[in-house]
């Protein structure tokens, strides 16, 4: 019994002591929102995201981005690491949040495959745009209710 108490005791500290490192090394944590929460009427056209969705000022707007700049076919998977995914992948589809296709393995057969858009495309002030890649360094993560998405950055600043 002892020897469980003090497991459990040591477990606590090292969780205490990692957040408390990371409040005390300046991380810092920024709310980011799935755009499927603040668009409307998303659809996925010849590697095209376009959307309608909300400014700060509550009003909506058209926007698109070619997701070919940012999403590629690596061996059959969807990668962030390629581009011009739509010359290799067909039966591109979304669902909510996450880009679907059956894309070309090198050998010639097609797989399923799919990647979450909400890594890296926001609704910034009513447009769909990348995310910046300080953010790419990031955790990006839910909590268990899953309304609400937190980004903790890896960046730490020191003192002066």
């Amino acid at each position: 019994m002892k020897n469980l108490i003090i497991k459990a005791v040591l477990v606590a500290s090292i969780a205490f002591s990692s957040v408390f490192s990371l409040a005390t090394n300046s991380a810092y944590a920024t709310a980011i929102s799935s755009f499927t929460r603040t668009c409307e009427k998303i659809s996925v056209n010849s590697g095209i995201l376009s959307a309608t969705c909300k400014q700060p000022d509550g009003q909506s707007q058209n926007t698109q981005i070619d997701l070919n700049k940012y999403i590629g076919n690596s061996g059959g998977n969807l990668s962030w690491d390629s581009t011009n995914f739509s010359n290799s992948c067909s039966g591109v589809s979304l669902d909510n949040d996450t880009l679907v296709a059956e894309c070309k393995k090198i050998n010639g057969y097609r797989q399923s495959t799919k990647i979450s858009l909400i890594e890296r495309i926001e609704n910034k002030n009513g447009n769909l745009d990348l995310i910046s890649s300080s953010q790419e360094k990031g955790h990006l993560f839910s909590l268990e209710n899953g309304d609400d998405w937190f980004y903790f950055e890896d960046q730490y600043t020191t003192g002066n």
